[in-house]
């Protein structure tokens, strides 16, 4: 009964690995935790945040070759996770394994994994688009320099009430109206350099 309960634990703790690097790439390789597991691990995770920046950086251009880096190093952390469960021929390796398995945190470490695969996946992304968009505050900076030409030119204040960022023609265009009047629409356009330089005309608002 004791081998049989044994053989179960082994079996479950296999297809978690397997299943936890299926989601993520390395997570199945933390939830094992040996030292070199977890370094090789690191080393995956930190190679698909990188790919993913590159993929975005080079605009796809150069995707076809980084996806398959990206399905291979996926598939060879899923690959070595479940080989690890491969019974040792040695008794004592078989047993030090065992103790590992039985050891405490060995879910929340790989879904430390997952985690760490996510935020490396995510920040990847979002180094990789930064030369093609605008944060927030850039936004918000050129919307209110809007408001103020619109203010200066036309002696009434205004609103702006969208601003879109295109990176292939380098400038933001603007939907603004004077305030208190949205019957009228003003388009904005402008240079994103410094001092920024506006264009504008307006038109009726389509009843």
């Amino acid at each position: 009964m004791k081998k049989q309960e044994d053989a179960v634990n082994w079996n479950k703790h296999r297809w978690t690995a397997v299943v936890l690097s299926l989601i993520a790439t390395g997570a199945g390789m933390m939830y094992i935790g040996t030292g070199w597991m977890i370094f090789w691990a690191l080393l995956f995770i930190v190679f698909q945040g990188l790919a993913v920046m590159l993929f975005f950086f080079t605009l796809g251009f150069i995707g076809l070759l980084i996806a398959p880096a990206m399905l291979l190093i996926h598939l060879i952390g899923v690959g070595v996770a479940a080989m690890y469960f491969r019974r040792p021929k040695d008794g004592q390796e078989q047993l030090n394994k065992e103790r590992r398995l039985a050891a405490p945190g060995l879910l929340l470490r790989g879904l430390l994994g997952v985690a760490l695969f996510a935020g490396s996946l995510y920040g990847g992304y979002t180094v990789g688009m930064m030369p093609f968009t605008k944060t927030e505050r850039e936004q918000a900076a050129a919307s209110s320099a809007a408001e103020q030409y619109l203010q200066d030119k036309y002696s009434e204040a205004f609103e702006v009430t969208e601003v879109e960022y295109n990176w292939s023609t380098g400038y933001y265009t603007m939907k603004a109206h004077p305030a208190g009047r949205p019957e009228l629409y003003f388009n904005v356009s402008a240079k994103d350099q410094e001092p920024l330089e506006f264009r504008d005309y307006y038109e009726l608002a389509k009843p």
